[in-house]
């Protein structure tokens, strides 16, 4: 049977879309994949606060791309004292000691400095915490010919009188030279720019 044109091109896009979906279609893991033991094991250290040990867990370059990040708006801060307290919060006092720090050095003290900033727990409330974290991982899927691999995450905990119950995305990357290992990655669902290949300045195009 002939369609008429109008019908043929809708047909035509939808077709188009259709095939477009299916290639940015994820795939969907098993709970027995290795990023679900990962994913209790990070928050248990996060609730624990030992920072080291997460940051273990971290893609280097991912806490790298944030420490430079934190340099610059530290350069870029507008008065000493500023940028006084901007050190302080690392536990440093001159921003070469910024420079020199190892990833997981930083993302330590950014953690420590963020955390006695921000939060007035008690060993108590800290200890209440630890003992009720529930950590369940809602769902795997899998990008990259399953390379990388993003989680839905439902965490609970309890604070003196409430329960206090978060849901978190987390995407982890397999480490290319060792299959077994996988990094988690803070800014793989963050906007990334890539530039395009034809893409011309203005005034060259003229």
């Amino acid at each position: 049977m002939l369609l008429h044109p109008f019908r043929r091109h809708i047909a035509c896009i939808l077709a188009t879309l259709g095939l477009f979906t299916t290639q940015l279609t994820g795939t969907a893991l098993p709970m027995s994949h290795p990023t679900v033991e990962l994913v209790n094991q990070y928050f248990r250290h996060v609730v624990d606060e030992d920072w080291k040990a997460a940051a273990a867990m971290l893609k280097p370059a991912s806490i790298e791309r944030k420490k430079r990040r934190m340099i610059e708006i530290i350069k870029r801060t507008r008065t000493i004292s500023e940028e006084t307290e901007m050190l302080s919060r690392l536990g440093v006092k001159d921003i070469r000691e910024v420079e020199a720090m190892t990833v997981e050095d930083f993302y330590a003290a950014e953690r420590r400095g963020l955390t006695a900033r921000n939060d007035e727990t008690t060993e108590a409330i800290r200890k209440q915490k630890q003992a009720s974290l529930k950590v369940t991982v809602l769902g795997v899927i899998g990008e990259n010919k399953d390379t990388v691999a993003h989680l839905a995450v439902r965490t609970s905990q309890q604070v003196l009188d409430q329960q206090i119950d978060e849901l978190i995305f987390l995407s982890f990357e397999q480490d290319p030279t060792d299959k077994k290992k996988w990094y988690i990655v803070p800014d793989m669902q963050l906007p990334v720019n890539t530039p395009l290949g034809d893409a011309k300045p203005a005034e060259e195009k003229k």
